[in-house]
């Protein structure tokens, strides 16, 4: 995953830059064909991004994610995140959005996302995106953010990519 380039004002100016990339495993834990799917994560920050957006370290992380499908298709994470200089408690909410046959694999998500850093206070954003479900076992994605709050990055911009095993 590589969450991209972010860009904070900062005073008269502005900061911007590439972030870190990270790998990482799931792991599902529910049986297959739960109406509630849940897996495990464990991931590490590759320290490639600019000087203000790494921490210059491998920077490990475990979480929870979860997926539901129904009236509404929801899906949200808990992920714990060390930086070395400091502990972060993660969360999302996010909405799957239909989109019809019309783009061929294709689907959009909004999702809320709140980190908790332990020296510090909360960042609030908003983030969108699309997904294309290129073949049975692979995924790739493309998304932007927008900080709702002044500890947040302004603006992101994300892609990803995910190859189920």
């Amino acid at each position: 995953s590589w969450p991209g380039y972010s860009r904070f004002d900062v005073g008269p100016g502005n900061v911007d830059g590439f972030t870190d990339l990270s790998v990482g495993v799931k792991w599902q834990v529910s049986d297959d064909g739960a109406s509630t799917p849940i897996a495990l994560f464990a991931g590490l920050s590759l320290p490639v991004g600019g000087n203000e957006f790494s921490s210059d370290e491998f920077d490990p992380s475990v979480g929870l994610f979860w997926a539901h499908e129904g009236r509404v298709s929801l899906f949200g994470t808990v992920l714990l995140s060390d930086t070395g200089d400091d502990t972060a408690l993660g969360n999302g909410l996010g909405i799957n959005l239909p989109v019809g046959d019309a783009c061929g694999g294709c689907g959009v998500f909004v999702e809320y996302v709140g980190i908790f850093p332990e020296d510090g206070g909360p960042q609030h954003s908003l983030n969108a995106g699309v997904t294309w479900l290129r073949a049975d076992n692979l995924q790739f994605d493309v998304n932007l953010g927008l900080g709702i709050n002044d500890r947040a990055g302004d603006g992101s911009l994300g892609f990803g990519a995910a190859y189920r095993f």
